[in-house]
């Protein structure tokens, strides 16, 4: 009896039937929603966070675990990856170098704490997050790859369902939501909001809200986006060949993301 999955050819034998290509399958978790409120309320301990550690933002990992967003990426094989790049997915680079401080991780290290350990987001100027470029290049620079104490270039793939906001769009919203917070508590600007803070302590966790989540990576978090979107602005590298700047993604929710394993 042949079997099932073979087929023999006359003069050229067994023919195996070709394998189906792999599944590319989306892990991502929807943020719970809107948790400005909750962070407003939550300003004093947040704060804690948010100074705890120089080189991770404890806070904006807290944002995370609030919104059901801090587990890791879906570690697949290379040719998952390729598959998902195919299909519409963003293929992203992030480099990584070591720590300069006492007890900060190397560069593998902090390479696998992105793919399989606790969400440690870092500082950056549009937004606190996991800063990620469409141009391998820069990924490569900022691995320091070609030096002579070269990091890790890390590969990685962008949900096409991610929930991701504009850099110019965020700035947008967030000075709206400012104006409103603002009107809501009775100061005309930020000015007179500052000077009532340092008259009454009692203003203290208000103000220090206010403060944190003006940076754009911990309010798009607590507002439920997985990424910021940063387009032809300043990557700290150089432009590309064409003279723009690369597109970057500053990822707040890893598990819109595909790592090869």
């Amino acid at each position: 009896m042949q079997r099932a999955d073979r087929v023999d050819a006359p003069g050229v034998g067994p023919i195996v039937p070709e394998q189906p290509a792999p599944a590319v399958i989306s892990a991502r978790v929807p943020a719970a929603g809107n948790q400005l409120d909750w962070a407003v309320d939550n300003a004093g301990r947040l704060d804690e966070l948010a100074t705890r550690r120089p080189y991770v933002d404890d806070m904006l990992a807290e944002i995370a675990k609030k919104q059901g967003t801090a587990g890791p990426p879906q570690v697949v094989d290379p040719e998952i990856m390729d598959r998902a790049v195919q299909e519409g997915w963003t293929e992203l680079w992030r480099g990584v170098q070591s720590g300069s401080q006492p007890g900060q991780p190397n560069a593998a290290q902090r390479a696998e704490i992105l793919r399989t350990g606790p969400f440690q987001p870092g500082a950056g100027i549009y937004g606190h997050g996991v800063y990620t470029s469409v141009w391998r290049e820069a990924g490569e620079a900022y691995a320091g790859l070609g030096s002579y104490n070269p990091g890790e270039l890390m590969r990685l793939a962008l949900d096409p369902r991610a929930r991701i906001i504009d850099y110019a769009k965020l700035r947008r919203e967030m000075t709206a939501w400012q104006k409103r917070f603002l009107r809501q508590h009775g100061y005309p600007n930020e000015a007179a909001f500052r000077e009532a803070a340092i008259a009454d302590p009692a203003l203290e966790d208000l103000w220090v809200s206010w403060v944190n989540l003006a940076d754009p990576g911990r309010y798009a978090a607590a507002r439920g986006y997985d990424a910021i979107r940063i387009v032809d602005m300043s990557d700290g590298y150089v432009p590309m060949p064409d003279g723009t700047w690369a597109t970057q993604y500053v990822i707040l929710n890893r598990t819109v993301l595909h790592d090869p394993a």
